[in-house]
């Protein structure tokens, strides 16, 4: 890539870089979530805890937030979420609170839409920059 291509990229982002050098939550934490969706912090031992990004049913990493979707609630396996890091889960489910020790975020609302509520929210507040690529070769991989 072209240093004049690189450079530009870097300005558009240099605003996101920054909120990451400085520590500011670019994902949910527990004070905006309890702000977003009416609900319920269970096991939180402070409203300090920062997540590394948000997870679901199959995408997860450590560090993450998880929210349990209500089409999944059968077969999410708690036990392995805390072995892969997970630091709290959202759920509308109460039966859960007796699976875990970990900070459990009860709501009564729809997980999609809560899931989707604080996404949308998220994106507003960082307002990155935006890039369409188009075109019909290239993006998705490339051949050799």
């Amino acid at each position: 890539m072209e240093q004049s291509y690189k450079d530009k990229f870097l300005g558009m982002a240099k605003d996101l870089a920054r909120a990451i050098d400085d520590f500011e939550e670019a994902y949910l934490n527990p004070k905006n979530l309890e702000e977003l969706v009416k609900g319920k912090w269970y096991n939180l031992p402070d409203y300090n805890m920062i997540f590394s990004g948000v997870g679901d049913y199959n995408a997860f990493r450590n560090g993450q937030i998880y929210f349990i979707f209500d089409d999944f609630i059968d077969k999410v396996d708690i036990k392995k979420l805390e072995s892969k890091g997970i630091k709290a889960f959202v759920t509308n489910d109460k039966s859960f609170l007796s699976k875990t020790n970990k900070p459990i975020f009860l709501t009564s609302s729809n997980i999609k839409e809560t899931y989707i509520k604080c996404a949308t929210s998220i994106r507003q507040d960082l307002n990155p920059k935006t890039i369409l690529v188009t075109g019909t070769v290239g993006k998705t991989g490339f051949k050799t």
